[in-house]
C-alpha cells in the first residue's frame, strides 16, 4: 500500500503534494509483480521506465572490471528506482535492476510522465523535488566516501535503514558501503566488542 506520509518524509514534499497528485501520476503506471530474481532492467537497455515500489526490495548493480557484481543502490517500499543516466542523458543503461524479493511496482514510462508533468506546474514542482532528493542522496553518498570511515558509513546506513536491514543480504550492504563482506563482518565484530 502506498504510504503518502513515508513518501513525504523521503522526498520532502511537505505541503506540495497530496494523494490526488500521486493518483494522477499513477494513472499512467502499470502495476506489475516481479518474482524474486527477476531483472527489471538490464545493461545497455534504453528502457525509460521508473519503478515506484509498493512492496518489495530492488537493487541496482553493475559488473566491475573483474566480472564481479557490485550493488550500487537499494530501494524498497514507497521509493523510486530508476536508471537516471538513461532517463536524463539518453544513454544506454550501465546497471541491472533486480528484485531481491517478490516485488510489486508501479512502472511508468518516463516519456508519458514528462508529457503529463509538462502541462501542470504543481506536478513539475513535485518532479523537481524528487530529482532534488535523489541528487542530494547521491552527493551525500559521495561525501560519505570521502569524509567518513567504513564504520561511520555503516553506522549511518543502520541509522537510516533500520526497518529493512534484516531483509538485505550482507554482501549487498557491503557493496553499497564500498567495502567487502569480510570488512563488514570485522566492523560488526569491533562494534560488538566495544559494547561488551
Amino acid at each position: 500500500m502506498i504510504d503518502l506520509q513515508k513518501i513525504n518524509e523521503l522526498y520532502h514534499f511537505d505541503q506540495h503534494i497530496d494523494f490526488e497528485d500521486i493518483q494522477i501520476i499513477l494513472q499512467l503506471a502499470q502495476r506489475e509483480h516481479f518474482e524474486k530474481g527477476t531483472y527489471l532492467l538490464e545493461i545497455d537497455s534504453m528502457q525509460k521506465k521508473a519503478f515506484f515500489i509498493e512492496k518489495g526490495l530492488l537493487r541496482a548493480f553493475t559488473i566491475d572490471h573483474k566480472g564481479d557484481e557490485v550493488t550500487t543502490l537499494l530501494r524498497w517500499e514507497n521509493q523510486f528506482m530508476v536508471d537516471t543516466k538513461t532517463i536524463l542523458f539518453d544513454m544506454p543503461s550501465s546497471i541491472y535492476i533486480e528484485a531481491l524479493e517478490n516485488t510489486i511496482t508501479y512502472s511508468m514510462d518516463i516519456r508519458e510522465v514528462q508529457q503529463l508533468v509538462s502541462n501542470d506546474l504543481k506536478l513539475q514542482h513535485v518532479r523537481n523535488l524528487v530529482l532534488r532528493a535523489e541528487l542530494i542522496k547521491a552527493y551525500q553518498r559521495i561525501d560519505s566516501f570521502i569524509l567518513n570511515s567504513a564504520e561511520e558509513r555503516y553506522l549511518a546506513f543502520i541509522d537510516r535503514n533500520r526497518e529493512v536491514l534484516h531483509r538485505i543480504p550482507d554482501k549487498y550492504i557491503a557493496n553499497v558501503l564500498g567495502i567487502t563482506a569480510v570488512s563488514l563482518s570485522r566492523i560488526r565484530k569491533r562494534m560488538a566488542n566495544r559494547s561488551e
